[in-house]
């Protein structure tokens, strides 16, 4: 009987995870770049969770975000960088997203931010938000590199 109640259960979630309205995050990396090949393949290069710097204030000359969803219609999406501890908003962006293939809803959407200004070491985290809903978030560290001896 127990075995019957867990597939129940499995099946329960995964219907509600079928039913789950806009969006569907397929993934969101933050990384050094992001960008498509002539083929129209994903490329990302450089994925990180630490961003080493030299010296503070430091600006990083750039990151992206790439990410995937499954969008059932048009989207207001904001992406934003944050400091963890006071929430106080680094860099930040809005964008319309609407999915171009009908059948499988998905959207792959990149966007770079360049010239980031961190003030000091510390969490980060970036925060991406679709219509006002946020949908995830990506952890990040600012620390200060050890010089090579």
């Amino acid at each position: 009987m127990q075995i019957l109640e867990s597939v129940a259960i499995v099946a329960a979630l995964f219907s509600f995870k079928m039913e789950q309205k806009d969006p569907v995050i397929h993934f969101a990396h933050l990384c050094d770049t992001a960008f498509f090949s002539r083929e129209g393949k994903l490329n990302i290069i450089g994925m990180f969770k630490i961003i080493g710097v030299r010296k503070l204030p430091s600006l990083h000359p750039k990151l992206s975000i790439a990410l995937s969803c499954a969008l059932h219609e048009p989207s207001k999406m904001k992406i934003q960088i944050l400091k963890k501890e006071t929430g106080e908003t680094i860099a930040k962006l809005e964008a319309d997203l609407n999915h171009k293939d009908e059948k499988t809803k998905e959207v792959v959407f990149v966007s770079d931010f360049n010239n980031v200004k961190f003030e000091e070491e510390g969490l980060y985290h970036t925060e991406i938000w679709m219509n006002h809903q946020l949908v995830e978030t990506i952890p990040f560290e600012v620390r200060l590199a050890k010089e090579k001896q």
